[in-house]
């Protein structure tokens, strides 16, 4: 499940209908980076000053995929924790997504390695309890993201 690995795998190897699939939309890449960018503008404009929501920069020379839009909740300055919000979202069918949850470190097959201590990783574990992953896809409308927002905004002020 999305909260369980347990034992070691790969994140690879497409068959050839999804290899194909991937060459037929090939052409729709740049269209769907147009629309992704205006939804992550939308998003970063009613996100940005809420507290407790951290977002990512855009890096200088960096050309983005616009694969994902995560979020970082900290806890502390927000009141909630990203896990509350997950739960929140999810009572309105917004379904958003832990992101590097759970860390490499914490699967039961490397706990025992002394890398893996959260000792060793205090920084990587505060930032992977906190990000989330907001829906972010082509026709998301813009509507869809200022509700979404809203709704974030409801969480940190109740």
């Amino acid at each position: 499940n999305e909260e369980e690995v347990i034992e070691v795998g790969i994140n690879g190897k497409m068959n050839e209908l999804q290899a194909a699939m991937g060459l037929a939309v090939l052409e729709h890449i740049e269209e769907e980076r147009q629309k992704r960018a205006i939804i992550k503008h939308t998003y970063i404009e009613n996100l940005k000053d809420i507290p407790g929501i951290k977002l990512m920069p855009d890096l200088p020379g960096v050309r983005s995929s616009y694969q994902y839009f995560a979020i970082r909740i900290d806890e502390e300055e927000f009141g909630r924790s990203r896990d509350y919000v997950y739960e929140e979202l999810k009572k309105y069918n917004i379904f958003t997504r832990k992101y590097f949850h759970p860390l490499c470190s914490n699967f039961e097959c490397y706990r025992h390695l002394p890398s893996a201590d959260p000792k060793n990783l205090p920084i990587a574990n505060k930032i992977g309890n906190g990000v989330l992953s907001m829906p972010f896809y082509g026709e998301l409308t813009q509507e869809d993201v200022k509700r979404i927002a809203e709704i974030v905004r409801w969480i940190n002020e109740h």
